[in-house]
Formats: structure tokens, C-alpha cells, sequence
């Protein structure tokens, strides 16, 4: 991933052809730098009311105020963030999500 510093449009303005960037040399130019490119949402918004597995345990044993703790937080802040990326016009949104995430990205390293 190529990433570089750009200091108020600075680098776009004097160096483009180092950063690989278009030229920063119009009013519109400016406010296309200006726009949302990514929002990244990496928190995980679970509250489990008790210690356990996902969704407070398997059907047997769970109750609802557990599968509530795990879930009404969760899809709640997905929506807002979904809904404000929208909103912002952002170009990517990226979803972090907790242990699954991990577990992938562990198998994926070997």
C-alpha cells in the first residue's frame, strides 16, 4: 500500500509527480482533496451483562437480557455507522470486527 504525508495540500501542490498524485493546482482540485476518502470503525460496541461466548451461550442456557447484551449495541452502532458514512459521503467504509477479525488475520499470517 503506498501511503504519503501531505501537509494541507502542500505535497500536491509542489511535488505530484513524487507522491504519484494528481496536481493540486485548481479550486476544485482543493475541495476533491477535501472530500471523506475512508472511515474506519474498529470498536466493538458489545456489552454482555455476564462472561460467556457470543450471544451469552448456546440456546439452552441463554437468556434474552445476555443475547441483547451481545447484540441490540452492536447492530445499533453498526447502522449509525453505516447511515453517518453515507451521510459523509465517504468513499470506503471499513468494518474492524473483533474476534473473528483476529482469527483470521492469524490464520492468514501463516
Amino acid at each position: 500500500m503506498s501511503l504519503y504525508w501531505s501537509h494541507c495540500g502542500t505535497t500536491r501542490a509542489r511535488a505530484w509527480e513524487v507522491t504519484g498524485t494528481p496536481k493540486l493546482d485548481s479550486y476544485d482540485a482543493v475541495a476533491e482533496l477535501g472530500r471523506l476518502d475512508v472511515i474506519v470503525n474498529a470498536v466493538s460496541a458489545a456489552r454482555p451483562t455476564k462472561p460467556g461466548p457470543f450471544g451469552g451461550g448456546n440456546f439452552k442456557e441463554a437468556d434474552l437480557e445476555a443475547f441483547r447484551g451481545w447484540t441490540g449495541a452492536v447492530a445499533e452502532q453498526a447502522f449509525v455507522f453505516l447511515s453517518e458514512g453515507v451521510r459523509a459521503e465517504a468513499r470506503t467504509l471499513i468494518q474492524v470486527t473483533g474476534g473473528s477479525a483476529r482469527r483470521a488475520a492469524k490464520a492468514a499470517a501463516r
